[in-house]
């Protein structure tokens, strides 16, 4: 996992690979969940002078449905899919002159979403919101090394289910609220222009 970063007169763009690793819904027909995988993240910011971000960011990748009908049971592949996600949000990054260390931390809004691969099993696509944060470790002005952490969390308003079974063998309804937890980590390089 590794990233690179380039800002310049106050926009910024960070691409990072990431390894994605996710909760499971329990529904009616067992417990179901996109698979942990590598995904890759590519974010827009603008900083201020007072170390205020503004930030989009979108992230990608592939995974496949999990799913087993009971807890002590082996998991079955029901499908490849691709999780994608599209967030906007306000970060803070330390901004003291020569820092040996610049830690930075926001809230992102967005959606989260799985594009099913299988014709069997209908896409979602729902609300999302995340908590990140992470450091810089500056090696010179313009140069030096980064990690990060995400934890996004998609919301349900209503009783509904995810990956909805065309075939009507599963029934993965799921209740309001918080369906499932994504942590990504990455980590890598950065760089400067200004």
């Amino acid at each position: 996992m590794s990233g690179l970063e380039a800002i310049g007169q106050g926009f910024g763009v960070r691409l990072s690979p990431n390894y994605r690793v996710g909760g499971n819904v329990k529904t009616p027909s067992g417990i179901v969940m996109p698979m942990e995988d590598f995904s890759f993240q590519t974010s827009l910011h603008y900083k201020f002078e007072n170390g205020l971000m503004l930030d989009a960011t979108y992230i990608g990748g592939p995974t496949s449905i999990k799913y087993k009908p009971l807890k002590w049971e082996p998991w079955e592949n029901l499908g490849e899919a691709q999780v994608r996600s599209f967030m906007m949000g306000v970060f803070y990054e330390r901004n003291d002159n020569d820092p040996a260390v610049m830690p930075y931390g926001g809230v992102r809004l967005g959606n989260f979403a799985v594009n099913s691969l299988n014709p069997d099993f209908e896409s979602f696509n729902k609300f999302a919101f995340s908590i990140e944060g992470g450091i810089k470790i500056p090696f010179s002005p313009h140069f030096g090394f980064f990690t990060h952490v995400n934890v996004l969390a998609p919301i349900q308003f209503g009783e509904g289910e995810i990956f909805r079974n065309r075939t009507g063998e599963y029934d993965f309804t799921a209740s309001p609220g918080l369906i499932l937890f994504q942590f990504n980590l990455a980590y890598g390089i950065y760089f400067q222009l200004y």
